[in-house]
């Protein structure tokens, strides 16, 4: 259904009319998507939802609860007694790909809360090398992540090759990080100086440049999520020689070294520590 409309649509012309003949045959073929017609009727007038009702002579309400079933109710129970064959298989159908459609959204949801509750800041890796291509997909996510007016201003450099990686640790890294990410790739993160929540080199709100560093603690937890999604786990490390970093790696003077996070391939299995209760860390009003 959604091929149709993107190629209908790239057909140029009067597109409005050729998706109107086209959707209404994609339609009786492939069936009509729960989120586009959920869409399509909040779009429609209180008039345009009657011409709708008279046309099908049904509406449907997906009531959803915490175990995800579903109510189909007919609004206009009279005009069920018209229907025909095809018209009732084509609403248990409409029905059967509703219900597909929110398992699949209970099924995203729950794998969801499982990647974050798996997470773990791991300190032991084993001796396994992590692909480019893997490293370059995370990196690549990561971008996803929200920033201020979409400035992205956030920046990796990913230190992959064995030879080197043993020379920054070395440089860089306090013997107890070193330890803890050896075998594991390691990613440095910075952000780019009065730019984020600057305007003509003056700061935006009294925070200044934390701003910055806010847009790229999102850029990393996006990362991190996107390593343990790739099958990969990571421990962010503060403690580091930020000089040595800035020399080693080229990083220009106008971006902040901020934090060195290790990825790769986890070789101990540390437990979820406790965290705060609610009424701690929020409130409601």
């Amino acid at each position: 259904m959604r091929r149709w409309g993107r190629t209908t649509v790239s057909l140029g012309g009067d597109c409005d009319t050729l998706t109107c003949i086209a959707g209404s045959m994609a339609e009786a073929f492939y069936g009509i998507p729960a989120d586009m017609m959920d869409a399509g009727l909040l779009r429609l007038t209180e008039e345009m939802k009657a011409v709708v009702e008279r046309r099908y002579g049904y509406m449907l309400r997906i009531d959803i609860h915490e175990n995800y079933k579903m109510e189909l109710r007919f609004i206009d129970s009279a005009a069920l007694l018209c229907y025909d064959q095809v018209v009732k298989r084509q609403v248990k159908k409409s029905v059967k790909r509703q219900k597909t459609f929110f398992c699949e959204k209970e099924k995203l949801t729950m794998e969801f809360l499982q990647l974050i509750k798996e997470r773990r800041s791991v300190r032991a890796y084993k001796a396994e090398p992590v692909a480019h291509e893997l490293l370059e997909k995370i990196v690549r996510e990561a971008q996803m992540a929200p920033s201020w007016k979409n400035l992205q201003a956030s920046r990796c450099y990913v230190v992959e090759s064995p030879e080197k990686l043993e020379a920054f640790r070395e440089l860089a890294l306090p013997s107890f990080n070193a330890k803890s990410s050896a075998h594991a790739a390691l990613i440095v993160t910075t952000f780019v100086r009065d730019v984020v929540a600057y305007t003509n080199g003056q700061p935006d709100t009294e925070l200044g440049n934390k701003w910055g560093a806010y847009d790229l603690g999102l850029h990393d937890a996006y990362l991190v999520l996107a390593a343990k999604n790739a099958g990969l786990d990571t421990l962010i490390m503060g403690i580091r020689n930020s000089d040595a970093i800035r020399n080693a790696l080229d990083i220009p003077e106008n971006e902040d070294v901020v934090s060195v996070i290790a990825a790769g391939y986890r070789d101990q299995e540390p437990a979820l520590r406790p965290r705060k209760e609610l009424s701690e860390v929020a409130k409601f009003f």
